[in-house]
């Protein structure tokens, strides 16, 4: 993180150099993105979390984004839009996976508590 702040503050002594500290910013979160979507999937929701933390951190070392003033970015935003969202429908498949694992032993303990009781 110190190595982000540090390419942060030598764009602004050196502004042309804003576009390259930019786009090598956006590319550790789209690889962030893409192992937090690797870990839904495989069901590693600690290791997202502590993904995600750092997501946040470099996100907020970016700062607001003026995409106006730097329209090559666009296809990054696009991309990181696409890899947001699918890490949103891989956790919610997550959810999913769960929830049913949950009534699956809900109905089983169920059962055997009606089986303890008959036995």
């Amino acid at each position: 993180m110190a190595d982000t702040r540090r390419q942060i503050d030598s764009t602004r002594l050196h502004p042309g150099s804003e576009q390259a500290a930019l786009t090598a910013q956006m590319t550790q979160l789209e690889l962030l993105l893409q192992q937090q979507i690797e870990m839904a999937r495989l069901g590693d929701m600690t290791s997202i979390e502590n993904s995600c933390e750092k997501a946040a951190r470099l996100v907020e070392t970016m700062g607001p984004v003026d995409f106006e003033a730097h329209p090559e970015l666009e296809v990054r935003r696009t991309r990181l839009r696409r890899l947001y969202r699918d890490l949103a429908l891989a956790l919610n498949a997550r959810k999913q996976a769960v929830n049913a694992e949950l009534t699956r032993l809900r109905k089983t303990r169920k059962a055997f508590k009606v089986y303890r009781n008959n036995v």
